[in-house]
Formats: structure tokens, C-alpha cells, sequence
């Protein structure tokens, strides 16, 4: 594999692991991501945050922690 390759793979990877929990968190795979919201992943995989921190924040208020209920 070629560094271009590599670094593609992890591109698709990354938004793929976000995409993927954010429909878990909506409980449905019907949801889709707007494109804010897919500018606000990338701008998240640019700046070097790791997935897991993005999942969490993705998370409805509820579900993660943060308040609300």
C-alpha cells in the first residue's frame, strides 16, 4: 500500500466509525448526516481529534452524561 492509500483508508475509516455511531445514537440507519454535519466531522478530522471523542459528542444529551433529564 501507498502512503496516499493508507491515508485514504483512515480518511473513509474515520468518517465511517462517526457516521455509523451517530445512526446508532438516532436508533435508526434511516438518519443521515447533514452536511454541516459532515463539515463539522471533517473539520473535528483535521484538527486531530480522535474518533471516540467525536462519538461522544454526537451523543444526545441523555445518553452521554451531560445534563438534561
Amino acid at each position: 500500500m501507498t502512503p496516499e492509500s493508507d491515508f485514504l483508508r483512515n480518511y473513509f475509516n474515520y468518517f465511517t466509525e462517526v457516521e455509523e455511531h451517530f445512526q446508532r445514537a438516532r436508533g435508526t440507519a434511516l438518519f443521515l448526516m447533514s452536511p454541516l454535519d459532515w463539515a463539522l466531522v471533517e473539520t473535528w478530522k483535521n484538527a486531530g481529534v480522535r474518533s471516540k471523542p467525536c462519538c461522544a459528542a454526537l451523543m444526545p444529551p441523555s445518553r452521554n452524561g451531560a445534563g438534561g433529564g
